[in-house]
This record gives C-alpha cells, structure tokens and sequence, in this order.
C-alpha cells in the first residue's frame, strides 16, 4: 500500500509478506536506497535476521537477498537518502 509518492521519485509503502515469501537477489539500482521498518514477523537477508522493531538502511548499490519465513509487515522508504 503506497503511503506517501513524491515528484523527485521518494516513496513510502507499507509492505506485507505471506510467510515463505522470497524476493530474489538483486541490487539496489534505485537512486536512492531505501529503510525498512519491521512492524511485525521478522525478515532475512544474506546477512541476518531482523525481527519486528529492527530498522534497516540500505544504500544504493547494496545488494541483498530477502524473504520471511513467516510473514512481515515492513514500512518501506525508498528513494530518498543522499548518493554517496
């Protein structure tokens, strides 16, 4: 569900994942990376696990490999934090 569209291309949604949803490895191609907010259930990456109330940052150029094993509901923004 989008909750906020910008013109200069920011975004917030929120998010939910059925359990076992996967989304494939890939890079973060978009201007300007993006932070997840776990509200509820948890989130993996290549790197951990991020139960509800963990926030992540991800730069632009980052690469990741997520899925929910059991579901998550994430705010999602994207698109708006300062190239590097």
């Amino acid at each position: 569900m989008t909750l906020y569209d910008d013109e200069q291309g920011e975004t917030i949604r929120l998010a939910r994942f059925d359990p076992g949803c996967r989304v494939p490895a890939h890079d973060h191609d978009h201007e300007g990376g993006d932070e997840i907010f776990a509200i509820e259930g948890e989130l993996t990456d290549e790197h951990g696990t991020y139960p509800a109330g963990t926030w992540l940052r991800q730069p632009c150029g980052s690469f990741h490999d997520r899925a929910s094993p059991g579901g998550a509901t994430l705010y999602v923004k994207r698109d708006h934090l300062p190239r590097l």
